[in-house]
């Protein structure tokens, strides 16, 4: 949950945080953020080309720490986003060296590492896209026109794609068999990290919570999800080590996936999961729980 010092979502025009604000927001992450973003502020002031700038992420919240990215929002007139967001990653290079920037989603997500590996990833979207944009807490640092609030993502339940998500979960459990014959176990090991990845999404699909992309996000999991997952064995590229790793993935996954199944009326995928069962019993002798 945000300090109740902060605003939780984004300000509504006019009335935007102040440095001191930003100073609470900021103050666990890395040194010179916050003269950063007041930077930035300044030079939208002075160009007057951009519509407004948010800090979002962990930094909206006050909950970033010292390895935290420091997430914007950059709302830009239309065709002005990417001239807009490489002035502005000019002069981050004015305050550290940068050795990295490029864009990894085009035109909307500008990602730079500086030398000294503070990281700003820069997210541009037009004016025009502001009431369909989603996202999640944002502090208003900058707001020229009067953007206004930024909706929250909301979630919405799907019983279609937690099918996907099942029948998903049962073909990898199934991929365990060729794998392991080709001793791909390197792959197996990766394997496992895409189970406990579904998992946690299943987990929020339990509390039906947006997951979201935010890092650490999995920490607004219950206790109890948390401590399944804890549970969950690393594992390593050796036959009986991956062996047990998927099925303690699957040991946690299963009922979940099918009491909440039930819960929101979806079709079991019976016959996926009986041949899943008896492909795993031919090939490497192996009892799904």
């Amino acid at each position: 949950m945000a300090p109740a010092t902060l605003q939780s979502h984004v300000r509504l025009s006019g009335v935007q945080s102040s440095d001191r604000e930003l100073e609470r927001a900021l103050v666990d992450m890395a040194p010179g953020y916050v003269e950063l973003v007041a930077g930035l502020r300044d030079e939208l002031r002075g160009t007057r080309r951009g519509r407004a700038l948010f800090v979002t992420g962990s930094g909206a919240v006050g909950e970033g720490d010292r390895y935290s990215d420091l997430d914007l929002l950059l709302v830009a007139r239309t065709g002005e986003a990417e001239s807009l967001a490489s002035a502005l990653v000019a002069l981050v290079a004015s305050v550290a060296p940068i050795v990295m920037a490029r864009w990894t989603i085009a035109g909307r997500l500008l990602s730079t590492v500086m030398a000294d590996w503070r990281r700003v990833d820069l997210a541009v979207i037009d004016a025009e896209s502001v009431s369909s944009w989603r996202a999640g807490p944002a502090l208003c640092v900058f707001d020229e026109i009067g953007v206004g609030e930024v909706p929250e993502r909301r979630y919405v339940r799907s019983p279609e794609r937690l099918r996907d998500r099942i029948e998903q979960f049962l073909r990898s459990l199934g991929l365990l068999a060729r794998d392991l014959h080709r001793g791909d176990l390197r792959l197996l090991c990766f394997a496992v990290e895409f189970l406990v990845d579904e998992l946690v999404t299943l987990m929020f699909d339990e509390i039906e919570m947006p997951r979201g992309a935010k890092k650490g996000t999995y920490r607004q999991l219950p206790a109890e999800s948390l401590e399944a997952l804890d549970r969950i064995p690393v594992a390593h590229p050796e036959p009986q080590s991956v062996i047990e790793a998927h099925l303690a993935v699957a040991r946690v996954f299963l009922p979940r996936a099918r009491a909440l199944g039930r819960r929101w009326d979806v079709q079991w995928p019976s016959e996926m999961e009986d041949a899943t069962r008896r492909h795993l019993r031919r090939e490497l002798d192996i009892v799904l729980p």
